[in-house]
């Protein structure tokens, strides 16, 4: 590798760790790197104080072109660099020149940005206190709910293997490809589908949960070294749940009705106790709800909200139950008397 290239390299990797855009294990090589010696944490903190900093127009006008930097790269002495934060003498002498020198390292950022050479080959679309459809390169449709992230390839559609990470859940409907399988990595689990719909449950402090609604999906629990379980297939209508500790390995009938209420906003109760109503509610709105009398919990309920907001389903407990609801920052709690 040229010093050229090389020089290319570090300053890529050093603007993609000030941006937040580089792998855990790719950050810690850089972390390391940067405390490696005092040249380079000096160097790493002349970098990050032009980041934080913006050019002018003009000055991005003027630089912003590959032949500006090849020009630069020329008359860039590396080494006076590292004297300079050797020798303080020396760095007071070479002012003029440190600037110069610190302002071309943002200028190959720009650079950089201009040309393609770090963005980011790896989309990342996360979803925080809203919902949110995403159709991916292959044109399968992945619908997010709250706090969820998923990651994939822009060049998803030419790969020979459709590889996304999801943390979170979402809902996949999966566009057909016999010869290109679609793979979702999980922190637990690797799912295979080669065409189907189905919702993933999967974050960091749960059990990760899969249900098919059409087509057949194939589940492998994770182990650092290899895949050493067994795959469940899920045919439609079924469900696996998986934890670190214990891996169910046989596929069961989904009974719940509303796994998928958190995207439909349609719920549905039958005969239903109010400590699994609550639990559904929880997860469809994202929030903590408190019952206070424990009797109330074992109260039954015959009920169908279709597009109603939480306070408007509370609403209509509080007049079968006669139940009083107050809500706290996020948490609504629940007292009223049981129903034996």
């Amino acid at each position: 590798m040229n010093k050229y290239t090389e020089d290319i390299t570090l300053n890529t990797n050093l603007i993609k760790y000030l941006d937040n855009d580089l792998t855990e294990s790719e950050g810690v090589l850089i972390k390391e790197w940067i405390d490696d010696s005092l040249e380079n944490k000096a160097y790493f903190e002349k970098v990050m104080e032009l980041w934080q900093s913006n050019l002018s127009d003009i000055e991005k006008q003027e630089f912003g072109s590959v032949k500006g930097w090849s020009n630069f790269t020329q008359n860039f002495d590396f080494k006076a660099q590292q004297e300079a934060v050797i020798n303080p003498t020396y760095r007071f002498k070479s002012l003029i020149n440190s600037v110069l020198k610190a302002v071309a390292v943002l200028v190959l950022g720009l650079i950089l940005w201009q040309t393609g050479v770090f963005k980011p080959k790896t989309i990342v679309v996360s979803t925080i206190e809203y919902k949110e459809e995403t159709i991916l390169p292959d044109n399968t449709s992945v619908y997010l709910n709250n706090n969820t992230q998923l990651a994939f390839s822009k060049k998803l559609k030419k790969k020979k293997i459709r590889k996304v990470k999801l943390s979170g859940e979402a809902f996949f409907n999966v566009e057909p490809n016999a010869n290109k399988p679609f793979v979702i990595y999980t922190h637990d689990v690797k799912i295979e589908v080669i065409g189907t719909s189905f919702n993933v449950r999967s974050y960091p402090d749960e059990a990760t949960e899969v249900t098919v609604k059409s087509g057949v999906v194939k589940v492998t629990q994770l182990n650092k070294v290899e895949d050493v379980n067994e795959p469940v297939v899920l045919k439609k209508g079924d469900k696996v749940a998986i934890d670190t500790i214990n891996f169910a390995n046989a596929a069961q009938v989904n009974d719940n009705p509303n796994y998928l209420s958190w995207k439909t906003e349609s719920y549905a109760f039958d005969s239903v106790s109010i400590n699994k109503v609550m639990e559904t509610l929880q997860r469809g709105f994202d929030t903590t709800i408190v019952v206070k009398n424990p009797d109330f919990n074992d109260c039954m309920l015959v009920a169908k909200f279709d597009s109603l907001y939480l306070n408007e389903i509370f609403w209509i407990l509080q007049r079968t139950y006669n139940i009083s609801v107050k809500r706290s920052n996020d948490t609504i709690y629940i007292d009223g008397k049981g129903c034996k």
